[in-house]
Parts: C-alpha cells; sequence; structure tokens
C-alpha cells in the first residue's frame, strides 16, 4: 500500500530501404513513462499510512516522434519530415483520514508536423544533390 513504482520504456527504430537508387530513411522513437508514489501532507513530515493522510501522486508522460527522408535515383532530397506527438497526465489524490478529500488532475497534449524539405533545400540552394550526412543532421531527436 506504501509503495512507489516507476515504469520506463525506451524505443527507437531504424528503416532504411533502397530500391532503384531511390533511398528511403524513417525512424521512430517511442519514450513511455509511468508513475506512483506517495507524498506527505503539508502539515506532516511524511505520509501517514497508519491513519490515512497522504497524497497520492501517479501520472503518465508519452512521447513518439517520427522523422522520414526519401532521396530519388540521382539523389536529391523528395521529403523529409518529423512529425511528433506527447501526452502528459498527472494526478493527486489528497486522503485525510483514510478518506478522499480533494483530486487535482491535469493534462497536456502536443501534435506538431514539420515539413523540413523547404527548409534543408534553402540551405543547400546552390546544391541541387544532397548529402544524406547533412540530411541527417536535421532529423536528430531533441527533447520536447
Amino acid at each position: 500500500q506504501n509503495g512507489s513504482s516507476v515504469n520506463l520504456e525506451v524505443q527507437q527504430r531504424t528503416y532504411i530501404s533502397q530500391e532503384n537508387l531511390e533511398l528511403n530513411v524513417r525512424q521512430n522513437y517511442e519514450f513511455d513513462l509511468t508513475y506512483e508514489y506517495f507524498k506527505a501532507l503539508p502539515h506532516l513530515e511524511r505520509p501517514d499510512f497508519e491513519y490515512g493522510n497522504y497524497i497520492r501522486v501517479n501520472g503518465t508522460e508519452q512521447q513518439s516522434r517520427l522523422s522520414t527522408l526519401s532521396t530519388n535515383s540521382l539523389g536529391e532530397l523528395t521529403q523529409a519530415s518529423i512529425t511528433k506527438n506527447a501526452h502528459k497526465s498527472h494526478t493527486e489524490k489528497t486522503f485525510s483520514e483514510g478518506e478522499l478529500v480533494d483530486t487535482q488532475h491535469s493534462e497536456q497534449s502536443l501534435s506538431a508536423h514539420q515539413d523540413l524539405i523547404d527548409e534543408i533545400l534553402a540551405a543547400e540552394e546552390n546544391n541541387k544533390l544532397l548529402m544524406l550526412d547533412g540530411i541527417l543532421d536535421h532529423l536528430e531527436f531533441d527533447n520536447f
């Protein structure tokens, strides 16, 4: 009854295919966190499980990111994008003398798609044949 738990799963998969000198790269990143723990009520030093005076905290955080790029048979960039999705949920339930007296809940979501082809081509406008190393720099993962 008075334990804490954390579960974290992180996955990253990269798929590369080449057909008739056309290159396709797809990278998928997934992050999934769930947690539960107990806090003391403001007037106590630590949670009081004996008399049921504590705050039970639980939540989740999920993120995913899909990065893609494609080149044609001449090595020219034809597609580059990043799609991000994130969701956070956090709940605090306050118990006093074993009875639920308050619940605070918050949620936040983010969804974004960024087409990078115009940005990359603008940076490389004097060079029609783009090198894969330069493109991959734009597809690196960062926190969001």
